[in-house]
């Protein structure tokens, strides 16, 4: 099996730096698809949450900051 939760207890170095970087590359690839999805549809988004006009038009105004922070707060926890 290519990863496993199980190498470093198990003394396999590694293999849990690779299941590591798996893990981080699979999340990195999921937080700039919903960077992408943020800043590209921010309209369509807002309306999940609110019908408000006022909210939809401030959330389109800070898509982009939105999307930055995405990426930053995934920088933060450790991310590539």
């Amino acid at each position: 099996m290519w990863l496993r939760l199980q190498d470093l207890g198990h003394n396999h170095p590694k293999a849990a730096k690779r299941s590591t970087m798996v893990g981080l590359t699979v999340i990195f690839i999921i937080v700039g698809i919903l960077g992408v999805i943020v800043a590209m549809l921010p309209a369509q988004l807002a309306q999940i949450f609110s019908q408000d006009q006022v909210i939809i038009d401030f959330f389109v105004d800070i898509r982009y900051p939105m999307a930055v922070v995405m990426v930053r707060l995934f920088r933060l926890c450790g991310g590539l």
